[in-house]
């Protein structure tokens, strides 16, 4: 059973769907959940060194998180939301353990088929974990009894 659930967004269509696959399954577990954005690095500068255009960056941000976690709270989840900056994957996982998440749901993009190392960023950070096991070899071998 899950109680909390983090989800890392970057606001892309597969990032939205992964938020609605964690709000259902919020949902059927009564879990809270975790709405996190990373944001570009400095984005987060103390205000005299931060620029107007960085400014609106984070306004947005901050918009859009909200939007969706009121779109959360409507469908009768908890929704927390948290905007870090940095290196996203260990960022993310950094934050797994501050919230005591028990699940990351994170969209990804296509270009995740050209990077064989893309789907394992975040589980390098993740103390060694190794992901999803791999699916048996669907080969057979020459001689195998059939």
């Amino acid at each position: 059973m899950f109680t909390r659930i983090l989800v890392a967004t970057d606001f892309s269509p597969h990032a939205d769907a992964a938020w609605r696959f964690a709000l259902d399954l919020a949902r059927v577990h009564r879990a809270c959940t975790v709405l996190l954005h990373v944001a570009l690095e400095g984005a987060l500068r103390e205000f005299p060194e931060r620029t107007l255009a960085e400014d609106e960056y984070l306004k947005r941000i901050g918009d859009d998180l909200a939007v969706r976690a009121f779109a959360g709270e409507r469908a009768g989840v908890a929704v927390q939301t948290s905007l870090r900056a940095g290196d996203p994957a260990p960022v993310i996982a950094e934050t797994a353990r501050d919230e005591n998440a028990d699940i990351i749901i994170v969209g990804t993009h296509a270009q995740r088929f050209a990077n064989p190392r893309l789907p394992r960023g975040l589980t390098d950070y993740m103390g060694g974990l190794e992901g999803p096991p791999k699916p048996p070899d669907a080969r057979r071998r020459r001689g195998a009894p059939r």
